[in-house]
């Protein structure tokens, strides 16, 4: 007798849906180093000028995830993924078009790129906190299999493409359609609908920072 039980995570909608918004999130954020690499060398920049970019992103990113676990235990996980996405969209969108402009200074896509690495840092506590929601218990080990997956392979696969964009296009252009993978994304995370959230705990946002801070 066949089992009615589906064999794969992909069965289930809200699975689907995270997987793929993920995999175009972080093939955004993989492209997205590369392209303001060639963005600040193209403008003349000198390798400190790079570090300096690249660290604002790195270290907004470390800043925020605290702050994005916080989020996704006490809002609704697709939406702070949503406003995450789309926050990353404009902040790119904003880097492509000075960038193709020649408008760009070191201090904007300092300023940008550390929104970009702020938005990246809230989305991926929500995004990993998710993915029980989507699926069934006895199926969590395939989706998380899946997921990550699709983060080593977006990660691969997005610092190749930013190359290759970056190359043919220019770095404007590769910003552009870095900008387009995170506006693409955000339709998916609010269409993943899962059940009730835990209620969030009776503390205020800043105690839960601290309580965070605390145990890490």
């Amino acid at each position: 007798m066949k089992s009615n039980t589906p064999r794969h995570a992909f069965h289930y909608a809200p699975f689907r849906h995270l997987f793929f918004a993920r995999t175009l999130t972080v093939l955004g954020n993989s492209v997205a180093p590369v392209a303001l690499a060639f963005a600040v060398l193209d403008m003349g920049g000198s390798a400190a000028d790079l570090g300096v970019v690249v660290a604002a992103r790195s270290l907004f990113n470390v800043l925020f995830l605290l702050f994005g676990g916080v989020l996704a235990d006490r809002y609704s996980r697709n939406r702070v993924l949503l406003l995450s996405s789309l926050v990353a969209a404009l902040s790119q969108s904003c880097v492509a078009w000075l960038v193709l402009e020649q408008a760009a200074t070191l201090i904007t896509l300092a300023m940008l790129s550390a929104v970009n690495g702020a938005a990246a840092g809230i989305a991926l506590p929500a995004s990993s906190a998710l993915v029980p929601q989507t699926v069934p218990a006895p199926k969590l080990r395939q989706a998380n299999a899946f997921i990550q997956s699709g983060v080593y392979g977006g990660t691969i696969i997005g610092a190749s493409l930013g190359g290759i964009l970056t190359s043919s296009l220019g770095a404007g252009w590769g910003l552009a359609v870095d900008a387009l993978g995170f506006a693409l994304a955000a339709p998916l995370y609010y269409a993943v609908r899962t059940g009730a959230q835990a209620a969030a705990s009776a503390a205020t946002l800043w105690q839960d920072l601290r309580d965070g801070w605390r145990e890490f």
